[in-house]
């Protein structure tokens, strides 16, 4: 009883969580989270611009995690979105991740021009 109270508790966001995130709480967890969201009676727009905004979290976090040493960055599956969707948001995470890690690059032609004036 007290696990359905505490998801019930939770807002639809993080259900969504706790349905699509790979390093869920386990099977019982994403059963009941999706009983919990599929009793609300949300907009089925609502629910995809919720998942979208979720699977971008995982999808950096996994970037993080792994970083872009590996050739090839592994995918999670999701409820809500389809595979197609998925590899899009990793795409623009990864642009995101790399974007992150070229603000602390030292820029060499930067000091050299500045060097010269």
């Amino acid at each position: 009883m007290a696990l359905g109270k505490y998801l019930m508790e939770l807002d639809a966001k993080s259900l969504i969580e706790i349905i699509d995130d790979p390093k869920n709480w386990g099977k019982e967890y994403q059963d009941r989270a999706e009983d919990e969201l599929a009793d609300r009676n949300l907009h089925p727009d609502e629910i995809k611009a919720l998942a979208i905004e979720v699977n971008e979290g995982i999808a950096y976090r996994m970037i993080m995690d792994e970083g872009i040493t590996k050739e090839e960055v592994a995918m999670h599956k999701s409820k809500f979105l389809d595979k197609e969707e998925i590899r899009h948001i990793y795409i623009e995470q990864l642009d995101k991740y790399i974007k992150y890690k070229d603000q602390f690059r030292f820029d060499v032609w930067s000091y050299a021009i500045g060097g010269i004036g």
